[in-house]
């Protein structure tokens, strides 16, 4: 059975490993071109790719956070917002420790090329997957986070229409019941 979700998850994955590809192959490239273990240390470079994703990880905590204090909502609506931004503050804790992780093996591999040792190209080809799959979780969760907030403009654009009708109601009733002269 080829549901819709079953293949949106299979290209979710498809995508996830072209990712890791992708960075995996960048860095095993960087180490075979940098081979020269006094060469290895504009490697460093990968590890500062770590901030961004982490700093990118930290503005979407912050909104995550923003978001639960929304008015006007049904007791319904409020626990699923509740229960969406639970789980994505989950995900992105699992995602900065990726991230720091990632950087750990990387500051490894860059500690082992300097003593010109030979599995440093796993150690690269590793890094260099992990900051892919990294990279792909990040983009993710602020695809999801971009989702969470339609969901609260939504909500704000409803009680602003309610305000509005309330407003268009009162001075009708105003109208209706001021003395004639």
């Amino acid at each position: 059975m080829n549901t819709p979700t079953k293949r949106w998850m299979e290209s979710q994955v498809f995508l996830a490993g072209l990712s890791c590809l992708f960075f995996a192959g960048v860095c095993m490239l960087a180490s075979n071109v940098l081979g020269v273990p006094d060469r290895a240390t504009p490697l460093w470079t990968f590890c500062v790719i770590q901030i961004a994703p982490i700093t990118a990880l930290g503005i979407l905590f912050g909104k995550l956070t923003d978001i639960r204090d929304i008015d006007g909502l049904t007791r319904t609506e409020r626990r699923r917002l509740e229960s969406l931004v639970n789980s994505k503050i989950r995900q992105l804790i699992f995602l900065i420790a990726f991230h720091v992780v990632a950087g750990l093996i990387l500051a490894l591999a860059l500690y082992g090329a300097s003593f010109g040792r030979p599995a440093v190209a796993y150690a690269f080809t590793l890094a260099g997957a992990l900051i892919g799959l990294s990279v792909y979780f990040t983009v993710s969760a602020y695809v999801d986070v971009k989702h969470i907030a339609a969901f609260k403009t939504k909500i704000a654009d409803r009680t602003r229409e309610a305000k509005a009708r309330a407003s268009v109601m009162a001075k009708l009733i105003g109208k209706r019941d001021a003395p004639k002269a």
